[in-house]
């Protein structure tokens, strides 16, 4: 009984999130154009129900993921809050934003940066206030201390090069798998901007900077941890994009659904490998075992 009251419960605060969500898009948009920032050329989703009950429901599947995510962390409300608005901005609205650039895309960036910031914010108070963890763990610089010492400093760089890297390598190739199934959309996969794999590049910088804290702070297993990178990423870079943008064709959308499903989980592959500091107690038996 307590198991289905607690669904219920976050059910319940899932949908007040999605629905607080939708007006902040609504205010974000709003702030922008009073900036001056002008309008954005491109269709949203809030300008027809087919993309509004959509959002809707995928982000309160987000809600409930993110927030379950964070309580394992044992973070204060001032770190969980920060800590959610980057990760949810960067992979809900940011990592679109630079593919935008990688594709040359015309749009407005600072309409785009702007009008995003204020759902985000939004999006990240409530799931912070309303999924709370029973206790709060030590200090982030303290958590962080241990963490270097124990992953060796000069060892960790390495490694989040190869991170960073990783991004630039798996992205280009599963590019180049959909490419055939895109050409008659006229995509600019093959045709992207001069500085396109720097774009990339700086991507994978800031995808191994953003899940980082949760390796810093993660007290469960390994095989927990591949589930809880993996999966929240996947909806907010994969199944929102395929789901809400209905004003793309289904041959355009299901292809980079599968690109960014692969994306995701095969990247929580590697930096689980990369990132994961195991416990005294556990075995260390993977591909990356010379690094610790």
């Amino acid at each position: 009984m307590n198991v289905i009251l607690y669904c219920l419960k976050s059910i319940f605060f899932a949908l007040i999130v999605a629905y607080i969500s939708l007006i902040g898009t609504l205010i974000g948009q709003s702030v922008a154009l009073f900036m001056g920032l002008g309008r954005s050329n491109q269709t949203t989703f809030i300008e027809s129900i087919s993309g509004v009950i959509p959002f809707f429901m995928v982000t309160s599947f987000i809600a409930i993921v993110i927030g379950e995510m964070f309580k394992k962390l044992e973070q204060s409300s001032l770190e969980r809050f920060v800590c959610i608005f980057f990760y949810h901005y960067f992979f809900f609205y940011g990592l679109k934003m630079l593919d935008k650039i990688f594709s040359g895309n015309d749009f407005s960036l600072a309409y785009e940066l702007i009008s995003q910031i204020v759902p985000a914010l939004i999006f990240a108070f409530l799931v912070t206030i309303l999924w709370k963890p029973e206790k709060i763990g030590e200090p982030f610089i303290y958590q962080l201390k241990n963490y270097l010492v124990n992953c060796k400093f000069k060892r960790w760089w390495l490694r989040f090069i190869i991170g960073s890297v990783i991004f630039v390598v798996i992205f280009y190739f599963t590019n180049w798998l959909i490419a055939p199934f895109l050409q008659q959309y006229n995509t600019t996969l093959t045709h992207h901007a001069p500085n396109g794999v720097l774009i990339k590049l700086f991507a994978g910088v800031l995808y191994a900077l953003t899940i980082l804290p949760i390796f810093i702070r993660w007290k469960e297993t390994k095989t927990s941890i591949l589930y809880w990178i993996g999966f929240p990423i996947f909806l907010q870079i994969a199944v929102y994009p395929a789901v809400v943008e209905f004003w793309l064709p289904m041959g355009l959308r299901f292809p980079y659904l599968i690109q960014y499903t692969v994306i995701s989980f095969l990247l929580a592959i590697f930096y689980v490998g990369l990132f994961y500091v195991p416990k005294e107690s556990e075995v260390i038996d993977d591909q990356f075992k010379w690094m610790y």
